[in-house]
């Protein structure tokens, strides 16, 4: 079998690995040093997110504020986490046997809904954290609210667009990839 014979049996729909060592080591995870720098990454802001807590409640007063609060804080600080976990499980996640260009697409498919929870989560967490500061610092209220508010949905709208423009270009270099393939 010549190279191009094998190049379109490899990128066929219907690949199957030939051998045993191929079906087995072919699902695993990848080890890659990004992978590993994303899994240091994970756990520092893990046990960060989990001091801050820790250290909000007992001395930053935190049993001393608005119920609500706290569980509208504790709440984004757990989703940032699940959200730091579901990206590295979607940046570890093998493409399997699947054929090159469609495994890619899956891939593309998944990022692109991974955006916009990332977005929202990121968004969401940013106003809570507003909110927060809002409730608890009262002297903010002094100001006119029209600044105050302007300033808040200013710093909204940055925010989104930032992280919509950094999606969008990583997205773009992948769609770029897949054109490359056609």
């Amino acid at each position: 079998m010549n190279f191009d014979q094998q190049k379109k049996q490899w990128q066929s729909d219907n690949f199957v690995p030939t051998s045993n060592w191929e079906q087995k080591n072919i699902q695993r995870y990848w080890s890659h040093p990004n992978l590993r720098a994303l899994r240091r990454q994970l756990i520092f802001e893990t046990i960060c997110w989990s001091l801050f807590l820790a250290l909000y409640y007992s001395a930053f007063d935190g049993h001393l504020r608005s119920n609500g609060w706290n569980l509208a804080l504790a709440a984004g600080l757990l989703a940032l986490i699940g959200h730091g976990l579901l990206g590295y499980r979607l940046a570890g996640q093998p493409i399997g046997d699947a054929p090159l260009r469609l495994a890619l697409q899956a891939q593309l498919d998944r990022l692109k809904s991974f955006r916009w929870l990332s977005i929202f989560l990121r968004t969401t967490g940013l106003v809570l954290f507003f909110g927060f500061i809002l409730a608890n610092a009262t002297w903010l209220w002094e100001a006119p609210r029209l600044w105050l508010g302007g300033t808040l949905l200013i710093w909204t709208i940055a925010s989104v667009a930032i992280n919509y423009g950094l999606w969008y270009r990583l997205l773009g270099r992948l769609r770029e990839t897949l054109e490359e393939l056609d």
